[in-house]
């Protein structure tokens, strides 16, 4: 690629860039311009910065306390470019050669091209200054040992770019189909936010233990003094002896937090170095923790490894890009096609989901239930609403975990049923339009000859799985912070079982009243009826009064315990049982109202959610 053809693609990726700010609203196009040119005008006194106050500061670091620092930065980086890489999915290479190959261009000066370009983000700019100053005053601080880690910096960054370039050319490809191209976004949505919120989880969990410590400590230490306050005191001398016999206590108990202190320090150290040596993403801060300790080995193997690494990716990235230039990777695809397609077929009796039969009920329910659970599946947009319980948990665990802890044990049920009945909440946007989401698929319903009831008895078991995995995974997470009684542990069964099926209920009616049209990948409504929304509001509000009822077993337990009628009996097991029952019962009752009242309303709701009502 000559000179004229290097500054025509960089002019490109140039006005490409510019129009998608555009795109993005006047607003968006000058705040992103004002982002990105206080960073670069910023680059240089960052790094300056990073490197007078390293130079200070890294004579009195201790080598893990180096390698921490390095930790930090290095995620931080790593963050935000995992931000930047959700953001740029939908798209793969910046330039699309299908476009260029009537060009005299070469394929190695178009892959240059692209893969420079990717670089131009915000994240680099930001962190690229101060890890090399930071690097550098290793260097000028600590002599020779460190001169491998402005390099390391550099190799991490190569490992880090080419590995995501390589992605983005994968995705390209993968992304071609629009529906797995929804999923790829869903799914990398779901990584972020897990990501994002997994050092909360690691503090919740090292948070616990350090309290559940502090509380025995402090226990032993109270019962320390207790035992030295009872020594009688008959005269001043004995006064004074148990006033010492006080200091020498509590001075020995204040060493012996200094000690346990230090030997926490020195455990988490410990741990830092070993997931450093294992994970890539670590190596540079282990080789700069082993540099600081005279051991150059580690910062040569990581420099070494993440440069090949590097240099791999870009390789087998640039190989592909290749095979697309020259056709090779269509051809391959329309070879593998057919195979595939055979392959996919089910054979056999039973070999496809819509096949499965679920214990106890009708082909007719089993049909609908599996069908619908079968489409949630495949819908990228319907994987979104994961998000919701996800999110929701890890706000409760971040309230709970402590308070849960000192909670009083009969009182600890309360706040896994609450977690629960709002975990089932969540799906409220496909539970409370069931047909919406069928769009013209509700005619298979309206021509059917299954009874209406079986329809909304499978429509409402095709979330029983979902709802079950999340209820499971919080009673998992809130034992884990205050273990319940076994009595307790078990009544959280029923009491789930009652929470679905009083949702459920509210919800049919909720569909069949006020059913909505839905844009395509989304479950966004179409022209809502303030009716309807008015509607549905109303029944929302009904659903907590409902779960608070339900609720009643095991808020009523304590009451009881404390007037003392409770005999020793597992009373909230009892009348959760119970109410499970009666619910179950009153549940299949009312939903032989809700199909006569399905069957009377089906062309009005057929006419709606198929765009077609006036």
């Amino acid at each position: 690629m000559n000179g004229r053809h290097l500054a025509a693609f960089v002019w490109l990726r140039w006005r490409v860039l510019m129009n998608q700010w555009r795109r993005a609203g006047r607003f968006n196009f000058v705040l992103l311009t004002i982002i990105v040119g206080a960073a670069i005008a910023t680059a240089v006194p960052m790094f300056l910065g990073t490197f007078a106050l390293a130079i200070s500061l890294i004579p009195r670091a201790r080598p893990a306390q180096l390698m921490l620092a390095m930790d930090v930065m290095l995620g931080g980086f790593s963050f935000f470019w995992l931000i930047g890489l959700a953001a740029e999915l939908q798209r793969g290479d910046p330039i699309n050669l299908s476009k260029f190959l009537h060009l005299p261009v070469s394929a190695s000066g178009a892959f240059l091209i692209n893969y420079l370009s990717s670089l131009a983000r915000i994240s680099l700019i930001l962190f690229v200054p101060p890890l090399l100053g930071f690097s550098l005053a290793l260097v000028y601080a600590q002599g020779i040992s460190q001169i491998l880690a402005p390099f390391g910096v550099l190799a991490f960054f190569l490992m880090i770019t080419a590995l995501t370039y390589q992605l983005q050319g994968w995705l390209a490809a993968l992304m071609s189909n629009p529906r797995k191209r929804r999923a790829v976004g869903v799914f990398a949505t779901l990584i972020l936010v897990a990501i994002s919120q997994t050092p909360n989880m690691i503090n919740m969990m090292v948070q616990k233990a350090a309290m559940e410590r502090q509380l025995l400590d402090n226990a032993q230490l109270q019962k320390d003094l207790a035992e030295i306050d009872r020594i009688p005191v008959k005269t001043a001398g004995d006064a004074d002896e148990r006033n010492r016999q006080r200091q020498v206590l509590l001075e020995r108990r204040a060493q012996e937090q200094l000690a346990a202190l230090g030997a926490r320090q020195m455990e988490v150290e410990n741990q830092a170095s070993l997931f450093n040596m294992i994970i890539p993403l670590g190596w540079v801060a282990y080789g700069v923790k082993a540099a600081a300790e005279n051991w150059f080995l580690p910062s040569a193997l990581a420099f070494g490894g993440m440069a090949m690494i590097g240099i791999a990716s870009l390789a087998k990235g640039y190989r592909a890009t290749l095979a697309m230039y020259q056709g090779k990777a269509s051809a391959r695809r329309s070879i593998a096609a057919p195979a595939a397609a055979r392959a996919a077929r089910p054979t056999g009796k039973g070999a496809g989901m819509l096949e499965w039969r679920i214990p106890g009920t009708s082909e007719q329910v089993s049909a609908v239930a599996c069908a619908g659970l079968r489409s949630l599946l495949r819908a990228p947009e319907a994987k979104l609403l994961l998000i919701g319980p996800l999110v929701m948990m890890i706000v409760l665990f971040q309230v709970f975990s402590s308070a849960a802890i000192k909670a009083p044990e009969a009182l600890r049920p309360l706040f896994i049923t609450g977690a629960i009945a709002f975990s089932i909440v969540t799906f409220v946007q496909y539970m409370g339009n069931l047909f919406g989401v069928d769009r013209d698929g509700f005619r298979v319903f309206v021509l059917s000859a299954a009874s209406r009831r079986d329809i909304l008895l499978g429509k409402n078991l095709i979330f029983v799985v979902p709802t079950s995995l999340v209820a499971l995974l919080t009673t998992l997470v809130f034992e884990y912070f205050s273990p319940l009684r076994w009595d307790h542990l078990l009544a959280i069964v029923p009491l789930f079982v009652s929470f679905y099926l009083v949702y459920c209920t509210v919800m049919n009616f909720s569909s069949i009243l006020t059913p909505m049209q839905i844009t395509q990948a989304s479950f966004k409504p179409t022209n809502p009826k303030a009716s309807f929304v008015l509607i549905q509001f109303l029944l929302m509000l009904l659903v907590p009064a409902l779960m608070a009822l339900v609720a009643f077993p095991i808020a009523i337990e304590p009451v009881l315990n404390w007037l003392g009628w409770s005999y020793g009996l597992p009373i909230g097991l009892i009348l959760s049982t119970v109410e499970c029952l009666v619910i179950a019962v009153l549940y299949m009752v009312i939903l032989g109202w809700q199909g006569r009242m399905l069957q009377a309303r089906e062309m009005r709701i057929l006419e709606v959610i198929t765009g077609r009502a006036v």
